[in-house]
């Protein structure tokens, strides 16, 4: 059986670290055998485990500025890319949305909180507002206004149809 060389591995960053490398390294008879037989590269390893194993500063301040830093995660898939997109287009219709629906219909906080979450609204809250809808509805004076075509009652309908469609908060089971 032959004995491997072991490439060398990035330093260590701390005294501990240093002192596993050095133990690894003894134990590696191998490179061992490189350090007695004078190989400047594995006796200048072990003079570098040293001075971080002692604390050395400037042996520590070399071997963090070649540690390697934390590899970039892997591409992202196509379908992941899709999603990403996906959601992202999704947000931005919904803002766009929601800045129309604040300029033209004085939509309150609360509303638009809930829209923008799909919360939804109280079972109350939708049962008041399809009350409140059937009343528009069965007004002729309301009815000829929305037609002839007044933000008023336009505004009116398109919220409660907004609220209506949202659908009902689900409630926490206790």
């Amino acid at each position: 059986m032959t004995d491997q060389v072991t490439a060398p591995a990035a330093s260590p960053t701390t005294p501990e670290a240093a002192r596993e490398t050095i133990n690894a390294r003894i134990a590696d008879k191998a490179w061992g055998a490189r350090v007695v037989a004078g190989d400047a590269a594995a006796k200048a390893e072990l003079d570098m485990l040293h001075k971080i194993e002692a604390g050395d500063p400037e042996a520590l301040t070399q071997a963090k500025a070649s540690a390697p830093t934390a590899a970039d995660p892997p591409p992202k898939t196509t379908e992941q890319l899709a999603a990403e997109s996906a959601t992202q287009a999704a947000e931005r219709e919904a803002n766009s949305l929601l800045a129309t629906l604040r300029s033209r219909f004085d939509l309150n906080e609360n509303a638009e909180q809930r829209l923008k979450t799909g919360e939804g609204f109280s079972q109350a809250d939708h049962d008041s507002v399809s009350q409140y809808k059937a009343r528009l509805m069965a007004d002729p004076d309301f009815r000829t206004r929305l037609l002839a075509g007044h933000p008023e009652e336009n505004r009116k309908l398109f919220l409660v149809n907004l609220i209506l469609s949202n659908g009902v908060k689900q409630e926490a089971v206790a």
